[in-house]
């Protein structure tokens, strides 16, 4: 596990979150090295049947689908070094944010390594608590350009706030933020480079999460 310090930021309102992570999605994007194939066809829709053909027929065959960031604090070494990230396409949700198409399935490690930044006082049972409560969406962006990007959304609850809703926080999502949220949100590529982290109290952004080696 890695330690954690915590660099102080001005609190904004959870309206302004959304804009926040869209802005960092958007600044971080990374352009897959598919040559003409990272762009999807502009007449047809990105909704999930199309996201998936383009997963399966594009993504999946290119080698950023096999990249792995080993620096990332995200980073599960196994004897293969293979972790399986399996989309749950039957839960896929499509939706519109501004200009972008978006497309968002929970995912499912075959092991993952959950961060609890600042639960150092929290015994093993809470902590197993936490991390089981703890859930992953990919997203599937298509920018106004065509292209597509792949970003994975960690959300960590407090042990509070956990508990307060029964340890379920699967109706979070991307474009659903639950109001009231306390915990964590980690933004990551498919390889597991970590592109920023927050931490959010009463549903707004308190402090940015720096990560120390």
């Amino acid at each position: 596990m890695k330690s954690f310090s915590l660099r102080s930021s001005a609190s904004v309102g959870v309206s302004f979150l959304l804009l926040v992570l869209i802005t960092i999605l958007s600044l971080n994007c990374r352009k897959f090295d598919l040559g003409a194939s990272e762009k999807t066809k502009k007449d047809n829709p990105f909704n999930v049947k199309n996201a998936k053909e383009w997963w399966f027929g594009e993504f999946k065959k290119s080698t950023a689908y096999r990249q792995i960031n080993e620096n990332s604090p995200l980073f599960v070494k196994l004897d293969n070094n293979t972790v399986n990230k399996i989309p749950s396409w039957k839960r896929a949700v499509e939706y519109k944010i501004g200009k972008w198409d978006i497309v968002e399935t929970p995912l499912f490690y075959s092991e993952q390594k959950v961060l609890l930044p600042s639960m150092q006082a929290l015994n093993y049972e809470e902590r197993l608590k936490v991390a089981n409560s703890t859930i992953t969406r990919m997203l599937l962006i298509k920018l106004p350009n065509d292209s597509v990007v792949v970003r994975t959304m960690t959300v960590v609850p407090t042990l509070q706030y956990a508990s307060k809703i029964n340890y379920d926080i699967s109706g979070f999502r991307f474009n659903k933020f639950l109001k009231d949220f306390d915990g964590y949100i980690f933004i990551s590529d498919w390889s597991g480079k970590l592109i920023n982290s927050f931490n959010i109290r009463k549903g707004n952004v308190g402090k940015k999460l720096k990560f120390v080696k």
